[in-house]
This record gives C-alpha cells, sequence and structure tokens, in this order.
C-alpha cells in the first residue's frame, strides 16, 4: 500500500512538471487586486468601460490592461492552460476580459480614452525606478508557478504575453516612445528598463493620467558639409552675416569662435569648443581600444561618427562592473577620454541641456541646436548653433548594429542599477535630447568633457560594488592656457572669469587659424549649470530622442520581443516630465 501511494506521488510530480501552469486566469479570483489600496476609478465614454486606476509616486496609472475595442488590436491567442491550447484569436474573447486587449503601436496610441495617454518610455522608467523589481507590481496570482508577484503597489500587473505567446509567464507593454522608423519602445516583466521592439508586434497598453507631452512618441552616409573636414579643406560658412572657414572656426549662438584642439591617448587630433562654462569636444571619439567597435566593423563609419563603447570600456573599470555598481557620481572619470578630460556625468549633460534652452529661450529643444545640418535621415537634421555637430552614429546590440542615421547615444559615468548606466540621446524625429539609461553592454557613442578626471586602476578587478575606483586618482588641476583666469571647480566645470579666449589643454598643435577657443564674452560662473541634482535623475520632456534600425526590420510577430531581435534599437527615451526622475 505504501510503494503504491509512493508510486501515485510519483505520476503527479510528474504530471506537474510537464507543462507550464499557473493560476487560471478566468477565475477572477485569482487576478483579484488587493484590498488594502485605495483604488480610484473611471469610465471609458467611447464604449462604456470601467478601469481602476492607482496614484504611484507622482503618476496615476490605470490599474489594469486597456481593453478598448480598436481595429489594429486582438485578444490573446493560443493560450495554454495545464497543457490544453485555448485558441482565443476572436474579436471578443474571455480572455480580453480578464488581460484587456493587444494592440499594434498604432492602435496603442488610440487605445488611451481622453484625458489619459500612452506613457513614454521615460514615463514607464520613472514607475520603474520607484519600485525594487517587477515582483512589486506584478499580481500575486495568475502568474505560472514561482513567478507570482507582491502587489504591493496594486497595479497587478498581469503576464498577457504577446501576439506570438508568453501567456502567463510574461507582461508587455507599449510605451509612446518610437525608436526609428520601424521599432517602439516597451515595458516588460523580463526587463528592467524598456527595450524597443517591432511596432507591428501586438502588446498590451497600461494608460497614463494627463496629457502627454508633445515629444513622448519622439526618437547613412554623412554628407560633406558636417563638422568631419579635414583642417586642410576651405570650407565656407557664414556666422552672424560673416563668412568663416568651418574648418578652423564654429559659429556659437552667432558669434564666431575658433575651434579649439585635443589629443586623444593614441595621438589622434578632435576639434573641441565651448559651450557656456563646458569644454567639449566638437565630435565623438574615435579611441580605438579592446572591446570597441566601428559600425558595420567598416573604418569609414568611425571616421564620420566615432567608435562605440561599453560602459565599462569607456570608464576603464573590469568587466565584472558591466553587472555590478563601480562608479561614483560624486567622482569625474578620465576612462579612455584624453589626459585632463574625463567622461561627463548625467548631470553635465543637464548642464548643457539648460544652458540651451536659456540662450535659445525654448523648452524640449536643446537637440535641435546640438544636431549636425546635415546627415540625419528624415529631415532630422539641426541647426548645429552651438558647433557640437551631433551625428547620428548608431548603437549596437545583442550583435545587432541598428540606427545609424538616426541616433546619437552617448555614456554618462551615471548608472541607475548593477546592469544599467545613464545615457543622453539626440533622434531623428524630435528636438529634445532625451535622458535614459541603457544595458551597460550596450556600445554606444563617448563625447569627452574637459577638465581632470579620477584615473582608475583597470587592471584590479578587487572592486567592490561600492566602489570601483582605485586609491591613484591623478587630478591635476587643468591646465587652459590664456590670459584669462580659469579654474575647474569639483564638478568639472571651467569658471571663466573674463572674456578673452581659452585655449584646450590639450599639448595638441591648434588649427592653422588660431590657437585660441573663445570662451563666453561675459564672465561665466558654474551657476548657469547649478541646477538640482534631482533634475539630473529625470526623464525631462526634453526627451523623446528616438532611435531606429538601419536596416529593413523584420515585422513578424512570432520574434519575441528581444533586445536581440533584429528590430532592435537601444534604450532610447521619450521624456515627458521636466520635473520627474529618471
Amino acid at each position: 500500500m505504501v510503494l503504491r501511494l509512493v508510486f501515485i506521488a510519483f505520476l503527479l510530480l510528474l504530471g506537474a512538471c510537464g507543462d507550464r501552469e499557473f493560476d487560471n486566469p478566468t477565475d477572477p479570483g485569482n487576478i483579484s487586486p488587493p484590498n488594502n489600496i485605495d483604488y480610484g476609478a473611471f469610465t471609458d465614454t467611447r464604449d462604456g468601460k470601467t478601469y481602476r486606476k492607482i496614484k504611484i509616486g507622482n503618476q496615476t496609472w490605470t490599474a489594469e490592461n486597456m481593453n478598448y475595442e480598436d481595429p489594429g488590436s486582438r485578444c490573446i491567442d493560443n493560450v495554454k492552460y495545464k497543457g490544453v491550447v485555448k485558441d482565443t484569436l476572436v474579436s471578443k474573447g474571455g480572455y480580453c476580459e480578464i488581460y484587456g486587449r493587444l494592440y499594434d503601436h498604432d492602435a496603442a496610441k488610440r487605445a488611451c480614452p481622453e484625458g489619459w495617454h500612452l506613457p513614454s518610455g521615460a514615463e514607464w522608467d520613472m514607475l520603474l525606478d520607484i519600485i525594487s523589481s517587477w515582483k512589486d507590481l506584478k499580481s500575486k496570482k495568475g502568474w505560472e508557478k514561482l513567478l507570482q508577484g507582491t502587489d504591493i503597489y496594486g497595479f497587478t500587473a498581469l503576464p498577457g504575453g504577446y501576439s506570438g505567446g508568453d501567456v502567463g509567464s510574461n507582461g508587455y507593454w507599449w510605451s509612446a516612445t518610437k525608436s526609428g522608423v520601424s521599432n517602439a519602445y516597451y515595458a516588460s516583466t523580463e526587463y528592467n528598463s524598456t527595450v524597443p521592439f517591432s511596432i507591428n508586434n501586438f502588446l498590451s497598453v497600461r494608460c497614463l493620467q494627463g496629457m502627454a507631452s508633445p515629444s513622448s512618441s519622439s526618437g547613412s552616409a554623412v554628407s560633406s558639409s558636417s563638422f568631419a573636414v579635414s583642417s586642410s579643406s576651405s570650407a565656407i560658412a557664414t556666422c552672424g552675416g560673416k563668412t568663416y572657414n568651418s574648418s578652423t572656426q564654429y559659429c556659437s549662438n552667432g558669434t564666431l569662435k575658433d575651434y579649439g584642439s585635443v589629443k586623444d591617448k593614441g595621438g589622434k587630433t578632435y576639434k573641441t569648443i565651448v559651450i557656456g562654462d563646458q569644454i567639449w569636444m566638437a565630435e565623438n571619439l574615435n579611441y580605438d581600444v579592446p572591446n570597441s567597435k566601428c559600425y558595420n566593423n567598416l573604418a569609414s563609419n568611425c571616421t564620420k561618427y566615432g567608435r562605440l563603447y561599453d560602459w565599462t570600456t569607456v570608464m576603464a573599470l573590469p568587466s565584472e562592473c558591466n553587472s555590478m555598481e563601480c562608479g561614483d557620481d560624486s567622482e569625474s572619470y578620465e576612462g579612455i577620454c584624453p589626459v585632463d578630460w574625463h567622461i561627463p556625468s548625467a548631470d553635465e549633460f543637464l548642464d548643457l541641456t539648460y544652458y540651451i534652452e536659456e540662450q535659445k529661450s525654448c523648452s524640449d529643444c536643446a537637440g535641435k541646436y546640438l544636431k549636425a545640418k546635415s546627415g540625419w535621415e528624415n529631415a532630422g537634421n539641426g541647426e548645429d548653433a552651438f558647433g557640437f555637430a551631433a551625428l547620428p552614429g548608431g548603437f549596437y546590440l545583442e550583435d545587432t548594429y541598428v540606427d545609424i542615421g538616426y541616433t546619437s547615444d552617448w555614456w554618462t559615468i551615471s548608472e541607475r542599477d548593477d546592469e544599467n548606466a545613464r545615457l543622453r540621446e539626440m533622434g531623428y524625429d524630435n528636438d529634445s535630447i532625451g535622458f535614459y539609461y541603457g544595458q551597460k553592454n550596450w556600445l554606444l557613442s563617448v563625447r569627452c568633457l574637459k577638465g581632470t578626471g579620477t584615473i582608475v586602476n583597470s587592471s584590479s578587478s578587487a572592486m567592490s560594488s561600492s566602489s570601483a575606483k582605485s586609491s591613484s586618482s591623478a587630478k591635476s588641476s587643468s591646465s587652459v592656457s590664456s590670459s584669462s583666469s580659469v579654474a575647474v571647480s569639483s564638478s568639472s566645470s571651467l569658471m571663466v572669469s573674463s572674456s578673452s579666449s581659452v585655449q584646450s589643454s590639450s599639448s595638441a598643435a591648434a588649427p592653422s587659424s588660431s590657437s585660441a577657443q573663445s570662451s563666453s564674452s561675459t564672465a561665466t560662473t558654474s551657476s548657469s549649470s547649478a541646477q538640482s541634482s534631482s533634475s539630473s535623475d529625470a526623464p525631462s520632456s526634453s526627451s523623446s530622442d528616438t532611435t531606429s534600425s538601419s536596416s529593413a526590420q523584420s515585422s513578424s510577430s512570432s520574434d519575441a520581443p528581444s533586445s536581440s531581435s533584429s528590430d532592435t534599437t537601444s534604450s532610447s527615451s521619450a521624456d515627458s516630465s521636466s520635473s520627474s526622475s529618471e
């Protein structure tokens, strides 16, 4: 008798392991929202359906997936429950009542009722910044075994899957942020940040209360008129009515200035520019180091756009720092930048953004004035009003090159968590700068900023997650040669005390026309960039910068949402609220 019971128990255990099983989603008791949450409610006047809503942080979300019937929507198909396939690919069905409908990206933009909007990628990331993990947002039941959540915020995320499957194991929700022509970002219980996917797939929709930012839905060969002109060229342009040689001078908000120069650690020379109290490279870094790549492995792309690097390579940190926190925002890191230069922090990019917007008396516009006048696809060129000349060099992730001609993405030193670092982005289809983050193993561009940074001993692998910096922090004062007095503040901003010209600290020979790099015409201090550090963590509304794949992307809905898909692109940013935290 005992042996018989043991045998029966074995058969039951074997059967349980045969199929992935989850609590029956058609049982309302298995998806009930928490009783201790103070929900609100609203009615979609288009069809009379009522939805729960919940406030999390400063955002008010729908607490269930949208179920508005649109021609571009459908119910979940091929759902498997306890090994039985339940075909629900019909216009109306029981699973839509539980999970809501699935939408292609165009339909997703129509799914939210008046007074609500499809969240941007940045707005999703604001939510993910608040929680400790997706477990906090997932429902307590309705998931495959061991995948249930705690639903402590009342978000009640259900595993609705997508048009290719995954019901019971994952949830996928569209964001409004496009990524080039054929992709858009989505939030998924698989990732701790939004990632791109083909717009032809069908995902769930959650809505966010309030009106969307005008920039929230945003995100080749370069012509000879771009900034990459040899010093021997005599390209003629005009600035404030004056003609000038654009190979040696640049126009900064109507004022003619001379390029400075700096050499990288391999001896390559780069142009430099002054913007406010910062001195930037006027082109992306093209310093050849291990683990860096040229887009599509073409040296000509490195010449035009610079090289692409993963985060630890940029920071000159051990490779294990791609999976653990190693940096310190209070420090400046030289990384692979030239001596006396450093990798910008998220705050320093934000300072640049604020300065441009202040000078141009506009908001969400900095990208327009920093993008090059040519080289961007789909009429995405900028005005290059300050000599920054941002070009769309694309990026590399999961063995795929994407978005050349469509986006510029630059690493910052600032980490979000163990596996993600903050990046800044400009897109072809908007005028803003995106404040976003991406996985550290992605390969992005680098712009270096003047000011001495900590030199990290990258050969040391004994780095704790709390401190990845070596004790050898050679912080010598920056030598900016000119008659003006220049100090490097602890935040690496340059405080110019007079209107005289500033020469790059590099020992490299300056362009033939002049060795002086002009500074602001009036005494400037770091106060112009003294924005609150909390703002730098925010996806501001200046951020709907997007990306797109440079090659034709597959629209097949059978491909799982994954950053390894040929439809994928880098993390981008549709930041919708300038006061929100990233």
